[in-house]
C-alpha cells in the first residue's frame, strides 16, 4: 500500500489504478468506493484502461458516486475504444439498453463483435442473442465495419497522457 501510494502521489497510472482496486474491495484498508473512485479517476484521466472501463461500471451502477449513465457510457467508450474488451462489452450494453446512449442495437452487436473477438465470452453470448434481432443488412453492416476497426491510442480520444 505505501509503495503504491508513493508511486500514485507521483503520478503514475498503473499505482493509482491499483489503488483503486484496493480501496474497492478492501485489499489492505478499509472498502472505501468514493476513494476507489478517486484513484480510478486519477488513473483513466491518464488513458489507463483498466480504471476507464471500472469507472463506466462504477457509474452505471452507482458505486461510490451517484448514479450517471451519460458518464457510464463516456467511460465505457474511452476503454473500448482502445480496444478493451470489457469496455466493449459494456459499452455494447449500454447501447442494447438504451442506457446513458439512445438504443441502438446494431451498434451494441458492432462493441459485441469486437469484444467477442477478444475472447470475452459473456460478448459472444450477447453477439449471439442481439444478432437475431438485427436485419441482414444491420450484421453485414456491423461485420463490416467490425473488421476494419482499429484501436485508438489515449492520446487519439483525448486524456492527457
Amino acid at each position: 500500500m505505501q509503495w503504491f501510494r508513493k508511486a500514485a502521489d507521483q503520478g503514475d497510472a498503473n499505482a493509482q489504478g491499483n489503488l483503486g482496486e484496493m480501496y474497492a474491495y478492501g485489499l489492505g484498508v478499509p472498502k472505501d468506493e468514493q476513494q476507489a473512485v478517486q484513484w480510478f479517476r486519477k488513473a483513466a484521466d491518464q488513458g489507463h484502461v483498466t480504471a476507464q472501463h471500472v469507472l463506466g461500471f462504477m457509474y452505471r451502477e452507482g458505486r461510490g458516486v451517484s448514479k450517471d449513465e451519460q458518464l457510464a457510457a463516456q467511460w465505457y467508450r474511452k476503454a473500448a475504444d482502445q480496444g478493451d474488451a470489457d469496455g466493449q462489452l459494456g459499452l455494447g450494453l449500454m447501447y442494447y439498453e438504451g442506457r446513458g446512449v439512445p438504443k441502438d442495437e446494431q451498434h451494441a452487436y458492432f462493441w459485441f463483435l469486437l469484444s467477442s473477438a477478444r475472447g470475452n465470452e459473456s460478448s459472444a453470448k450477447a453477439r449471439d442473442f442481439v444478432e437475431g434481432k438485427l436485419t441482414a443488412k444491420q450484421r453485414v453492416d456491423a461485420q463490416v465495419e467490425a473488421r476494419s476497426w482499429k484501436p485508438k491510442t489515449p492520446t487519439d480520444i483525448g486524456s492527457r497522457r
